[in-house]
């Protein structure tokens, strides 16, 4: 599953940014989530990225994997996410 944030404000992007919900909507739970990739337009946008991925993942020892990668990204698109979980 991957979906592209809408454009607008980085507050408005990360307040967009929903894999657990996304999952559900497939028939899933947060706990099927076994890797996430974030697709980040620039690297500053790192930090924001990192404080909802500790929120929603606060437990280090009970987490997917995560890896944060740099991307062209289209139209005014600051970060991607790819989610892929086992239903």
């Amino acid at each position: 599953m991957r979906a592209a944030i809408l454009p607008g404000s980085q507050d408005s992007q990360d307040s967009n940014a929903r894999p657990p919900q996304a999952v559900e909507l497939a028939g899933g739970t947060p706990e099927n989530i076994g890797k996430m990739t974030v697709f980040l337009r620039d690297e500053k946008y790192r930090d924001s990225i990192n404080k909802a991925w500790l929120k929603m993942s606060p437990d280090e020892h009970n987490r997917p994997d995560r890896h944060a990668v740099k991307a062209d990204l289209g139209g005014e698109v600051l970060f991607q996410i790819e989610v892929m979980a086992v239903l």
